[in-house]
């Protein structure tokens, strides 16, 4: 009698798994297709920078140790090629600000989406000695930005 309680437990613990995986599963498989996608390319080359993925640099103005690494990874995670992050020159901005350095806003705005920038925080600042497309600066509302919101309070 024992061994068949213990029997019925266990395939009701392998059962619940099973099912848990399969949503886990179906959901992975819905949000590839149903949510908006980030073109992490740039639509036209740039004859100065390498390759077709846009190239960006992320700067921490919160001083929120680590916070330029978590974001780079997660624009990297996008497909985005982060060529450079760490502080910038100061840690009291107030508003994140996503910055085109080549003059084209249409690829500062993809990396805008991607991190959930307010379109009115893109701006251009074209440097034609910067080799890479475009400069995010964080600010003391990062933790409104889409990598804070989808860690689920992982972050500080």
């Amino acid at each position: 009698m024992a061994d068949r309680l213990f029997e019925s437990r266990l395939l009701d613990g392998a059962i619940a798994f099973l099912g848990l995986l399969l949503l886990v599963l179906l959901y992975a498989a819905l949000s590839r297709y149903l949510l908006p996608r980030v073109q992490p390319e740039r639509p036209e080359p740039q004859r100065h920078l390498l390759g077709p993925v846009i190239q960006v640099e992320v700067r921490n103005g919160t001083g929120v140790p680590r916070l330029a690494q978590r974001i780079t990874r997660y624009l990297q995670e996008r497909g985005f090629d982060v060529v450079e992050y760490g502080n910038h020159s100061r840690f009291d901005v107030l508003e994140t600000l996503v910055i085109s350095r080549t003059g084209d806003l249409e690829v500062a705005r993809r990396v805008a989406v991607a991190l959930g920038v307010d379109p009115k925080r893109v701006l251009r600042q074209p440097d034609p000695l910067a080799y890479l497309d475009v400069t995010v600066i964080l600010g003391a509302d990062y933790r409104k930005l889409k990598p804070m919101r989808e860690s689920h309070g992982l972050f500080p």
